[in-house]
């Protein structure tokens, strides 16, 4: 038999608490996205190629 352990709402406030303090609000705004990382909108555009173009703005 197995079971499941369901965390009181004070363990998960606390347990961020935790976490906020591992990973401050103020480290989240220094992301940067990899020079790997291939352009969202040109992604979109290329993926656009081929399709109907009455169906475009639907995927939108």
């Amino acid at each position: 038999m197995t079971t499941s352990y369901h965390q009181t709402i004070e363990q998960r406030t606390e347990h961020g608490k935790s976490l906020r303090q591992q990973t401050p609000h103020s480290s989240h705004g220094a992301w940067s996205p990899s020079p790997e990382r291939p352009d969202p909108i040109g992604l979109i555009e290329e993926q656009n190629e081929g399709r109907l173009d009455w169906l475009v703005p639907v995927r939108r």
